[in-house]
């Protein structure tokens, strides 16, 4: 997400039935892209959710070298300080 480093999550259905009804209720009506929203929980301290556009997500472990790039800061991370550095290592673990 922008101005968000990369960091660990799962795709969840909306019809899982763990996922809380106030998130379902914020799912936004418009999207930029025709696959619409996915339904996306992260491994941060919250463990929060968020509907995000395909474009957006890039998947965990099918390149292990853009996997260690994410791991650390680069063009494409970006850390606001240590321990969210640390924050992304934990939940990609």
């Amino acid at each position: 997400l922008e101005n968000f480093p990369w960091w660990a999550a799962v795709i969840f259905e909306p019809d899982d039935p763990t996922v809380p009804p106030k998130v379902l209720k914020s799912r936004p009506t418009k999207s930029r892209s025709p696959m619409g929203h996915h339904l996306v929980r992260f491994y941060d301290s919250s463990k929060s959710w968020q509907w995000v556009e395909l474009d957006q997500l890039l998947l965990l472990g099918e390149n292990d070298a853009l996997d260690q790039l994410l791991l650390t800061a680069s063009k494409r991370q970006k850390f606001s300080s240590a321990k969210m550095r640390q924050g992304c290592r934990e939940s990609y673990r």
